[in-house]
């Protein structure tokens, strides 16, 4: 990226691109009988945990301190840090133990991310970013004047692709960004992938003489089915920084409590962490919300129950595949994300009128597919399916009126 000029352009092309809230604001806007609204991973089929509420309610019992909602330290609150810290070593997702001076608490996962591309970025630095991803990734790297360096991975599966990665990475490449699960697709890399990509990075900052820091986005990782299993790249590349938010094991998005941990093997992760602390304050955050860092320590390990997860993505399976639809299982999250059998503008235009609420690809780095979120209570997932099979019906009939 060359000047201002440059920047403004890939700003523009950004800015352009719909969102995944677009779609759900559209359907809260419509006027249809029976709406069925799958757009936002907004989770609301499992609700929090009675731990959770029991916790809360605890906290609140009693003659509460004065500086009980006070500000806080920038990183959060020592018992918090120290609990995640603690956790963090007994899951064994660092190749080496952790301290509370390595955590610092954000509001969420993308409090995180922003808060460590505001510490490690320079204008015309690139990120890079594998496509599909989630949409919100290419904005932050703009927010610091940076470029976003798509990678685009081979439909159906979405694998991570080494000789990919390895002609994407410039003399300006600072980071690159892991999301597994990941959103859209519900990919989970296996530990063969993430370990190859680990030496792919180490070999490719001596080549350039910079650290390549990876970013691990981890916000699903306790939502896994079958026999898939969750490796954290973290474990494998030294200069790696993991983000995680509550918002999806909790079932809690919007109080926006999550954290950076940055790998104590890290090149100056004392200074990055004071970066990320400071830039929690410079950023608006000042702190992430003091009440909940008083809870999640009464909370891990977290005890996860994805039995209604399993259930609902049977039956949104049955349902696609009855329907004729091209689509993958998801390893992980809560997911589908699924082929287009005709062009968008039509398709979009079918289910709409059948109140039928998804988000198209586009916005994920990637066309011809879109994203089915069954986050949503079990009535909604039935009528979700029937909505799908008889939106499938039509497409058979348009079908095949075409062929005659």
């Amino acid at each position: 990226m060359n000047n201002r000029n440059d920047f403004n352009i890939l700003q523009d092309k950004w800015l352009k691109e719909s969102s995944i809230r677009s779609a759900w604001e559209r359907a809260g806007e419509d006027i249809a009988t029976q709406k069925v609204d799958l757009s936002l991973g907004n989770p609301t089929l499992v609700p929090p945990s009675k731990k959770m509420i029991r916790e809360l309610k605890k906290a609140l019992s009693g003659k509460i301190p004065n500086n009980f909602f006070a500000y806080i330290d920038n990183a959060g609150h020592q018992i918090a840090r120290k609990a995640v810290s603690k956790d963090l070593n007994k899951s064994k997702y660092f190749n080496s133990l952790l301290t509370e001076k390595n955590i610092v608490m954000t509001p969420g996962a993308s409090g995180a991310i922003n808060s460590i591309f505001s510490s490690i970025l320079n204008a015309s630095d690139e990120v890079i970013i594998l496509s599909p991803y989630f949409v919100d990734y290419p904005k932050y790297v703009l927010n610091y004047f940076s470029v976003p360096k798509i990678v685009y991975l081979e439909p159906p599966f979405f694998d991570i692709d080494i000789d990919l990665i390895s002609k994407a990475i410039t003399l300006q490449t600072k980071a690159i960004v892991i999301n597994s699960p990941n959103n859209p697709t519900g990919k989970v890399y296996s530990e063969e992938k993430l370990i190859q990509l680990a030496k792919l990075l180490n070999k490719k900052s001596r080549e350039i003489g910079n650290i390549i820091y990876l970013i691990s986005d981890e916000v699903y990782r306790e939502i896994i089915y079958d026999d898939f299993e969750f490796f954290s790249p973290c474990a494998y590349y030294d200069n790696s920084i993991m983000v995680y938010s509550f918002s999806k094991s909790l079932n809690i998005p919007g109080e926006r409590i999550g954290y950076a941990a940055i790998n104590p093997k890290l090149k100056n992760s004392e200074m990055l962490y004071e970066l990320i602390k400071l830039s929690n304050r410079t950023s608006g955050f000042a702190n992430a919300p003091s009440f909940f860092q008083r809870i999640i320590p009464n909370l891990l390990p977290l005890e996860l129950d994805n039995r209604k997860y399993i259930k609902a993505r049977k039956k949104i399976a049955s349902a696609l595949k009855k329907s004729g639809f091209e689509y993958l299982i998801p390893d992980g999250s809560f997911y589908f994300f699924v082929k287009l059998p005709i062009r968008e503008e039509k398709f979009t235009e079918i289910m709409n009128r059948n109140g039928l609420y998804t988000v198209n690809s586009k916005p994920f780095g990637i066309e011809g597919y879109f994203r089915i979120a069954f986050c949503v209570p079990e009535e909604i997932i039935d009528l979700a399916c029937i909505k799908i099979i008889e939106i499938g019906n039509k497409l058979k009939k348009i079908n095949s009126r075409n062929l005659r």
